[in-house]
């Protein structure tokens, strides 16, 4: 995940290449929470979320990897798709 805070620049990177394309633009690399997730609601078309997913896994058991997939869903007001 981010260790320090999101560079500024990586929303103007994700606005030019949003610019030069239809195809759908998704974050991922470091996405590991919901406030993560969040910085980039308005600006990426879909948010992935791996390693994040698997950590969730190993604590637990996939009854906790649903909830924790349902919390993002809720975040983000069932406005994007959560896909497993």
């Amino acid at each position: 995940g981010f260790k320090t805070e999101i560079s500024p620049t990586i929303f103007k990177l994700l606005e030019e290449v949003k610019k030069c394309t239809k195809t759908p633009v998704c974050v991922g690399f470091g996405i590991k929470d919901i406030e993560t997730a969040k910085k980039f609601e308005n600006i990426a078309d879909g948010i992935i979320v791996g390693s994040a997913l698997i950590d969730e896994y190993e604590k637990g058991s996939l009854s906790r990897l649903k909830a924790f997939l349902e919390s993002f869903k809720m975040a983000f007001n069932n406005k994007k798709e959560v896909t497993l």
